[in-house]
């Protein structure tokens, strides 16, 4: 997380009343609001951009239970452990091996050794699975489940150990287990974790000059006001933009129109337009409630006719058509690698909210757009269809 050194030479760059947008996650926005404090920024607001698409991080208490009584299985028994040790120690040689024989540009010794520790990696599973069964720590299989996650290795299994089913290229389907041992039959269903689906996005601004009021600094400088006439939202472009952003998953698919959507499950659209239709006398309608009878009478034949809609935008963009190392596939369809990604659209939007066009600025200039860290999906992507607008970055 950046901290107030970066972003004092981020307030060094703007001028008086320039806003700054940050992400930050759930669990560290107030170190980053406090950062961004520290560094001489006036925090104006925070907008909480609603995506629904976090991976749970979550530890399975009963799982763990499980696990706990396995090792101390394998304490109360050193030669059970010895075994297991010295299979891991031979695959962890093995694997060693394996690298340096890719270093020296030898492929058919390295892909002998790979089998080599596949080999060895089912004798350890395999082991380790008859242990758990003598301790009673194997945990039975009671089904499947019903989606899919990223194959990587060492989370969940990535390694396609026991209980792991290949979906399709670099995904697997988990299997549901039931909980062994009573301490873990217990506390089955416990976790430590939500699931992640909203990132806030702090909205500070470099305070202003001396004596200087909104007026006299736009004036002046160009900056320290939000577009909320050019970031309205809906078909006719008459709410007030809120400071709540809500995103489609990817599997949402856009039909018919540009507001017509149909919505996979776990979209935050989907979700909050169904407890708005469970719940219509409960939401206020412009601050009036005797207005609220208006609300329910429009038509809602998609999410983003409700009054959830934002933005009808994903949150995993496209991955660019120029090959550079942060990209691995080169191909307009593959979806973007890096890990928190930001939807395209959502970035033009925060970027028109915060920055002049030429007609504001004084010079005739559009304004500039700064991006300390120059993520792949950050203000330098927009510049293809937002060619009125600059772009810096220092490239960390």
């Amino acid at each position: 997380m950046p901290g107030p050194v970066i972003w004092r030479e981020v307030l060094r760059v703007l001028k008086p009343g320039g806003h700054a947008l940050a992400f930050a996650g759930s669990r560290t926005a107030d170190l980053m609001g406090i950062a961004i404090r520290l560094a001489g920024f006036e925090i104006r607001d925070t907008i909480a951009y609603m995506h629904g698409e976090g991976m749970p991080k979550s530890r399975d208490v009963g799982k763990a239970l499980d696990e706990r009584h396995y090792r101390e299985f394998l304490k109360a028994n050193p030669d059970e452990r010895a075994r297991v040790s010295a299979l891991k120690r031979q695959r962890r040689e093995t694997m060693a091996e394996t690298e340096a024989a890719k270093a020296k540009r030898r492929p058919h010794v390295a892909a002998r050794l790979e089998a080599k520790a596949s080999d060895i990696k089912v004798q350890i599973q395999a082991l380790e699975g008859e242990q758990r069964r003598r301790c009673g720590a194997a945990r039975a299989v009671v089904g499947k489940a019903q989606w899919s996650q990223p194959a990587k290795s060492g989370h969940h299994g990535g390694l396609l150990g026991d209980g792991i089913t290949r979906a399709h290229e670099g995904r697997f389907t988990p299997d549901i287990t039931a909980p062994a041992t009573p301490e873990a039959q217990r506390w089955d269903g416990w976790g430590t974790a939500m699931k992640p689906s909203h990132e806030p996005i702090i909205v500070a601004r470099k305070p202003l000059e001396r004596g200087n009021g909104v007026a006299d600094n736009v004036l002046a400088h160009g900056v320290a006001a939000l577009n909320i006439r050019g970031c309205r939202v809906s078909n006719d472009g008459d709410r007030w933009p809120a400071n709540a952003v809500f995103a489609h998953t990817p599997d949402c698919r856009r039909v018919v129109t540009r507001e017509a959507w149909e919505c996979a499950r776990g979209c935050p659209v989907l979700a909050l337009d169904a407890q708005a239709r469970a719940h219509p006398a409960s939401s206020r309608s412009w601050g009036h409630p005797r207005t609220s009878h208006r609300r329910r009478a429009r038509p809602r034949t998609t999410p983003m006719n409700s009054r959830t809609r934002r933005r009808s935008c994903t949150r995993r963009s496209r991955v660019p058509p120029r090959k550079t190392r942060a990209w691995k596939p080169a191909t307009m369809d593959a979806r973007n690698p890096h890990p928190t990604v930001k939807s395209i659209e959502l970035m033009r939007w925060l970027c028109r909210l915060v920055t002049p066009t030429a007609v504001e600025s004084a010079n005739g200039q559009p304004g500039i757009v700064l991006d300390p860290f120059m993520a792949p999906a950050g203000p330098g992507a927009l510049r293809p269809r937002r060619t009125a607008l600059h772009r810096r970055g220092d490239g960390r």
